[in-house]
């Protein structure tokens, strides 16, 4: 269990109950009864009331063990989160991935997105991002709205490595990263060094050129956390208004 409570950012606070964040292996595919009675045991323990408001499961191939996402076993996986919906009376929220086509949706059999009463779509690499809503049983769909993601730091984890989480800023009202350049930290740093020194003439460097430079620039990390700290540095100069990708592929500066 994490406490966010107890993490502030600018004028942002978390407030509400705590936030329950199971690492370990479960499988919901063949054992959701087990999952359900760990899942009140756990929170019996934390909260005085019990109180389960919304359960995630991140992600959807992780948590069904040996399913066959093509076929319909994605229909049974529906019905085992709502189990959980019902046993517990709560909003059961699963995180699944689009296909290398994202225009066809969600991976896998169609028994999936005809049993879940809505899909909320996010596309993006780079702020700003788009939610998209794709399915909403008996309402309007294609609403949307854009969004940032902004890094921020949340402690060290048992090697002494930083861990790091994000905040969802509207990104029509991110006044601060539009309007001003702020410092940054040393991975920010690294970064923009990294851009500064390699864009041509033209005031920009392509993309896999830039990835390919970062991952020199960051050789000092070990290389499981390599990626991490590339897609933090290149994330901290685009909300705090330094470069930004354009339509060629190229990151540029503001």
């Amino acid at each position: 269990m994490r406490d966010f409570d107890k993490i502030a950012y600018r004028d942002y606070k978390f407030t509400g109950k705590e936030i329950s964040i199971y690492e370990g292996n479960i499988d919901l595919f063949g054992y959701p009864d087990a999952v359900l009675f760990a899942i009140r045991a756990y929170h019996d323990r934390i909260l005085d009331d019990g109180e389960v408001v919304l359960v995630i499961i991140d992600t959807l191939s992780a948590a069904y063990a040996g399913i066959d996402e093509n076929s319909v076993d994605m229909a049974i996986a529906v019905k085992h989160a709502k189990l959980i919906q019902d046993e517990l009376k709560c909003a059961v929220l699963i995180v699944h991935h689009t296909g290398k086509d994202e225009d066809r949706g969600a991976r896998g059999h169609s028994s999936l997105r005809g049993n879940v009463e809505q899909v909320i779509q996010i596309k993006g690499l780079h702020n700003p991002r788009q939610l998209i809503v794709d399915k909403i049983k008996d309402e309007q769909l294609g609403d949307q709205c854009q969004f940032d993601l902004i890094s921020i730091n949340i402690g060290v984890d048992e090697e002494g490595e930083p861990m790091s989480g994000c905040l969802i800023q509207e990104a029509a009202f991110d006044a601060i990263s539009r309007t001003a350049k702020e410092k940054l930290t040393d991975v920010g740093t690294i970064a923009l060094k990294v851009f500064n020194e390699s864009r041509g003439a033209s005031d920009a460097i392509s993309k896999d050129n830039y990835l390919k430079l970062l991952d020199t620039a960051y050789s000092h990390h070990i290389p499981k956390h390599r990626s991490t700290y590339i897609n933090r540095g290149i994330t901290q100069l685009i909300s705090r208004n330094y470069i930004e990708l354009n339509s060629k592929g190229e990151y540029v500066s503001v």
